[in-house]
């Protein structure tokens, strides 16, 4: 009877591991992105960056200083950015960057 208990337990173990990779797995992949060109808007001192993503929508980047870096290096180039959410409470409105790819030149 120990025995089956043991064998149960770790059958449930195993099957709570699987369930936890899994859910975890699906948020990474949960990310939305957009491609666009990143450029610096606004007069100084209060420029912003930003992703134009067609002639007509620019979405201002929040983001931390490590992607904030990359981005200001990599302005007029096209860029793939994987965001948390937007935040439309302002016009333009914000993306919460969680990562950022260059793709390469606009030209």
């Amino acid at each position: 009877m120990n025995y089956k208990k043991i064998v149960i337990l770790i059958y449930l173990l195993l099957f709570l591991l699987m369930i936890g990779c899994s859910s975890s797995k699906n948020n990474a992949q949960a990310l939305n992105n957009f491609i666009g060109e990143v450029e610096v808007v606004g007069n100084e001192p209060f420029t912003n960056l930003a992703l134009r993503v067609n002639s007509a929508k620019i979405y201002i980047l929040k983001c931390d200083n490590k992607t904030r870096n990359l981005l200001e290096k990599n302005q007029g180039k096209m860029a793939k950015i994987y965001y948390r959410s937007i935040d439309k409470s302002q016009n333009p409105n914000i993306l919460i960057v969680a990562n950022a790819v260059i793709i390469k030149d606009s030209n």
